[in-house]
């Protein structure tokens, strides 16, 4: 395989002599090819158009594929060695706000390996923070943790521009250290942070593995009609839930006025139970958990869960647009404007079944994406949704063969695709993922015309 150098190869690296392979040479081979340094260098590069330049000289590559171009993100680099101990990082946040991360570096961390993620969310001083994070990761492989401050978006309240948040955070971190994108967790000690936890885990589906939530409060509106069909976006995500149970000799907390309202963590519960979500809510005092050596076991339940990326069928619910994405499937465009409103309050006639109602009012405030692939075929259905991208590769189906496009209401296609080396790169840079690029986008429209992208 032989690349057209161009003056986009910095001088120097000729200087250790021809870097180029025979095209008859195993892809599995660990020498550096001309490939490789182009490959490397288009995500070093700062400048977008210097890095649509390099993308052509990794199309003008002789002989290179899609394949090829995929085997070498694998070998791409572009993390520092970093000492173990604890550091701060700053970065600016989608609402031009400075924000600050500390950051924990495990002994043994190797750039060139992956690692799995754990953002903490801590109500408390930060040394406590740091102490406790370290003690629920003790004898795990070696970890990274994410101690952010002053962190927004976890809020079911949250506004539009809070909600970039989770994602803009965890692609600032793995900008800078080798996440593996698989594992990546989340744990909220407290009220507001454990119910951060949950709130992660349901709308960032397509990002967080596993969570862990202790002493949440939930606080999704009317639990009883939301948690129902939003905890189905938990589906293949670890969560745990670890609450203290008040004896029942004990007064509520809560005021008499308010001893109606159901209990979120029951409702929880009881959909997972009834839906076989892989999630547990359980007290403090069935665990003993203030023994620190339960803590490992409990870390396990959801610190070894693996994310599922090729699953063939998603399901999700969401707010916002930045949150609609799981798997192959992302919402491109909202149908009307998003539900920003903090509060909601459903009224409805005597007669009618509230339940039902209420379930159907909180449905049409949020939007929803599903798809399903059956060999060639993808079923696609959608809630508050004008346009769709889908992004494919050989894992999912055959893209060498028409693939029939149903989206309920709007499309019903057959198209024949192209796996584009530019469309590999493109994803790996946008979401900073080397393990899990597409090869095709596809574009599909509310007025039924799909395009290739």
């Amino acid at each position: 395989m032989r690349c057209a150098w161009t003056y986009l190869i910095l001088p120097a690296m000729l200087l250790t002599g021809s870097l180029a392979v025979r095209a008859d040479e195993p892809t599995t081979t660990p020498a550096t090819s001309d490939l490789d340094t182009l490959v490397q260098q288009y995500f070093t590069e700062k400048d977008a158009s210097k890095r649509v330049e390099v993308g052509v000289a990794i199309e003008s590559c002789e002989g290179v594929d899609v394949a090829q171009v995929v085997y070498s993100l694998d070998r791409v680099n572009v993390w520092e060695s970093r000492p173990a101990g604890s550091s701060d990082f700053a970065y600016v946040n989608a609402a031009g706000t400075r924000k600050t991360v500390r950051m924990i570096v495990p002994e043994g961390y190797q750039p060139v390996q992956l690692h799995p993620l754990v953002v903490v969310l801590y109500e408390g001083a930060e040394a406590e923070a740091e102490l406790f994070a370290r003690g629920v990761t003790t004898n795990m492989a070696p970890v990274l943790i994410a101690l952010p401050r002053g962190f927004a978006g976890g809020d079911f309240a949250s506004t539009s521009l809070e909600a970039l948040e989770p994602a803009d955070l965890l692609r600032e971190i793995r900008l800078r250290y080798h996440v593996d994108m698989d594992r990546m967790y989340v744990i909220g000690t407290g009220e507001k942070n454990g119910a951060a936890a949950i709130n992660l885990a349901l709308f960032y589906t397509h990002w967080i593995a596993g969570a862990i939530a202790l002493e949440p409060i939930p606080d999704a509106p009317y639990p009883r009609q939301t948690y129902p069909f939003l905890l189905r976006n938990l589906a293949h995500t670890g969560l745990f839930i670890a609450y203290t149970r008040v004896p029942a000799s004990q007064p509520a907390s809560r005021p008499a006025d308010e001893l109606e309202l159901p209990d979120p963590l029951e409702v929880i519960q009881a959909v997972a139970r009834r839906e076989g979500l892989r999630l547990t809510a359980v007290p403090f005092q069935d665990l003993g958990l203030a023994r620190s050596e339960n803590w490992p076991r409990v870390v396990r339940e959801v610190l070894t869960t693996r994310r599922e990326a090729d699953l063939r069928e998603v399901s999700h619910w969401f707010r916002y647009p930045v949150q609609g994405r799981v798997g192959w499937l992302r919402q491109e465009a909202f149908d009307g404007e998003p539900w920003e409103d903090s509060l909601i309050t459903i009224l409805s006639a005597p007669s009618t079944d509230f339940h039902a109602y209420a379930t159907k009012v909180l449905q049409s405030k949020l939007a929803y994406i599903g798809g399903r692939i059956e060999g060639q075929r993808i079923t696609i259905t959608s809630e508050r949704t004008d346009r769709l991208e889908l992004r494919l590769h050989d894992g999912l189906l055959d893209l060498s063969r028409p693939i029939e496009i149903d989206w309920a209401g709007h499309t019903h296609a057959t198209v024949k695709v192209t796996p584009r080396i530019s469309t590999v790169l493109e994803t790996a840079y946008e979401d900073w993922d080397f393990q899990h690029p597409a090869s095709v986008r596809l574009i599909a429209n509310h007025d039924g015309t799909l395009q290739q992208r």
